[in-house]
């Protein structure tokens, strides 16, 4: 067994499992064994059975040494028997969203806890494990992997320089935001008095209606500090559109201050 697969192994033998009762209601599928038989720079995992498949609900390191070891424990699984749970339908890049378990232990979930990726839903609907929210939050706390780099921790709303310079590229930023511009498709959050040229988070209609549904509206978010993840892009300053509304995350005061 390569050095690699012994890490892996033996922090996935010793990470607390992801039960299915931590799954989102709805997030059903295919589950069977398989074996892997590689992985690519991106991540994504070939298997036996021809399939390709991204890990869902994470998105792994890309850089520096937080990616290259995520990608070390990942082709350390290459050649052995793992269970997937993955789509019955492939992307529009031939891949299957899924997870993969050794031992009944989440690897997704180990990579989490090694700060070896983030939670990102990509093109999926909805989180299906929001449990692994505790699990980053106690990565990042710990400053372990990518957390230990400047520009993948949270950056300031108000730091729009910082920001720009992450141009589409993933990023968390979080803030208070100053006023709400509620439109058809979007609703817009503003972080400064400039929205022309200041932060702004993008919540499309479908994430807008579900915050709504919580209790949320444009007077109610007004003053409240927010973090959210996506893509930085420069609309009229900094902006980032999130995909769910699971990336967005909204604190209260006594928590924020921790």
């Amino acid at each position: 067994m390569r050095i690699g697969a012994s890490i892996l192994l033996a922090l996935v033998l010793s990470a607390p499992p992801v039960h299915a009762q931590d799954r989102r209601p709805g997030c059903v599928r295919v589950t069977g064994e398989d074996r892997v038989t590689g992985v690519a720079e991106d991540g994504e995992i070939a298997l036996a059975s021809g399939r390709r498949l991204k890990l869902s609900d994470i998105r792994i390191a890309e850089a520096g040494v937080p990616g290259r070891e995520a990608l070390e424990r990942l082709r350390g699984l290459v050649g052995g028997a793992v269970v997937v749970a993955a789509s019955s339908t492939a992307d529009r890049w031939g891949r299957h969203a899924g997870e993969i378990a050794v031992n009944g232990r989440d690897v997704a979930a180990v990579l989490v806890d090694a700060g070896l990726a983030m939670i990102d839903v990509g093109g999926a609907a909805a989180l299906c494990r929001p449990g692994l929210w505790v699990r980053e939050e106690e990565a990042r706390r710990l400053r372990s992997g990518l957390w230990t780099a400047e520009g993948e921790r949270p950056i300031w709303a108000g730091d729009t320089e910082r920001l720009a310079a992450r141009k589409g590229r993933f990023t968390i930023l979080e803030g208070r935001v100053r006023s709400v511009g509620e439109r058809r498709w979007r609703t817009y959050l503003n972080f400064g008095s400039d929205w022309s040229t200041d932060t702004t988070v993008v919540v499309p209609k479908r994430a807008w209606d579900a915050l709504v549904r919580q209790g949320w509206s444009a007077a109610r978010l007004r003053g409240t500090r927010v973090r959210a993840r996506g893509f930085v892009e420069d609309w009229r300053g900094p902006s980032v559109e999130i995909a769910t509304v699971e990336m967005i995350e909204i604190w209260d005061v006594d928590r924020w201050r921790r």
